[in-house]
Parts: C-alpha cells; structure tokens; sequence
C-alpha cells in the first residue's frame, strides 16, 4: 500500500514495560469503582467527560465509595480542577501530577478499573497497562481497544457520557462483574509479554527474509 513511502517506514514493536508483568495477581479493591486514567491534560483527552459522568453517577446513585484518579499534566489541568469544584466532586477526585512509570504503575493496582477517554490513540498504553494488571477496562473505540475489549467480558466501549454514566451506574450495582472481567484480562495478559511478542516479530521477519 505504501511502496512510495517505504523508505520512510520503520518497524516500531510496542508493548507494555516488563515491570508490569512482576509479582503476582494483585487483588482489586472492592470499595466501589476505583478508577484511574494517566494522560496528558489537553484537548483530545477528554477528562472533562469523565468527570462529568462521575459527577453524575454520584448524583444518581448516592455512591459513597468510588474515586477517580487522574495522573499527568498539561494546559487544562487548572481547567479539570475548575469542574470538580463546580461539581461539587473535590473529594472524590485526585491530581497526584505527572508521575514516572512505577508511580502509575502503583496507582494502577490500587485501582480496579482502568479508563481511556481520548478521541483518538495510537495503540493505547492507557489501556493495555491495566488489562496487564487484571484491570477491568472501560474505554472509547481508539487504540487497541477494540481488538481487544469484549463488553461485558473484560471491560466496555463506550460512545458517549451518557453512555458512560450507565456504565458506572451498573458496573456499581453488580460489582462483581468488575472483579470478574479484571481476573479475565489478567489471564490474557501474555498478549502483551515481550518475550511472546520479540518471538513473533523474530518468526515473521525470519518468513519474509
């Protein structure tokens, strides 16, 4: 398809960090919905949507328990913090800033599901970080989130916030299914092990060579 661009082209193999895949199966919180996204604060990323629909879920459900984490920096993280106290939600939302690897790492795994907003992603490391974990992942079709999200096995897409809001308001009232579908994901993670993936890219370049 790209014979005229070929030499431009690289093969860029992606993949989740190796300490990701450390220790053994972290358990996930059973406290309500524990959710983290880590991005960048700017346009396409879409926290403001998240937050609305958190917003509203709290509204909708008196839900005392869930949080929402928000790691990363940028030109509208003043803004995000703007709507949370607009929307009465302060308490139930944290910056913690721009983090290194381990720190969200960390944040993850006290997390129990993993959120992606974004209008568009490349691949997505904000959405396999936490299947690796064993994360339920909920999340706009971007990335690789629709070759490897089955609604209701492993996580949801979603269209839009009031799609979203609908996720939360069942996803808090049936719990369990959070902890199931992250246990699913966690059994699936070696999709994401560098060892299996340098093997695959070792037997396709060996066939076409």
């Amino acid at each position: 398809k790209f014979k005229l661009l070929s030499y431009k082209i690289e093969l860029l193999p992606l993949g989740v960090s190796t300490s990701f895949f450390s220790g053994n199966y972290y358990p996930l919180p059973q406290n309500g919905l524990q959710m983290i996204f880590p991005a960048q604060f700017r346009h396409g990323k879409n926290q403001d949507i998240i937050i609305r629909a958190f917003a509203e879920h709290i509204r909708r459900t008196n839900d005392n328990d869930s949080k929402l984490v928000l790691p990363g920096a940028g030109d509208l993280l003043s803004e995000m913090k703007g709507l949370i106290e607009r929307l009465g939600i302060s308490n139930r939302v944290e910056f913690p800033g721009l983090l290194c690897k381990e720190d969200v790492r960390l944040l993850y795994l006290k997390s129990n599901i993993g959120i992606v907003s974004s209008n568009s992603e490349t691949f997505g490391q904000s959405i396999v970080e936490p299947f690796v974990l064993g994360r339920c992942v909920i999340s706009t079709p971007v990335g690789i989130a629709n070759d490897i999200i089955q609604n209701g096995v492993n996580g949801y897409i979603y269209t839009s916030q009031k799609d979203l809001v609908e996720k939360f308001d069942y996803l808090y009232t049936h719990q369990n299914m959070i902890y199931q579908m992250g246990e699913n994901n966690y059994k699936e993670r070696d999709l994401f092990n560098w060892e299996r993936i340098s093997q695959v890219y070792k037997e396709k370049i060996l066939f076409l060579s």
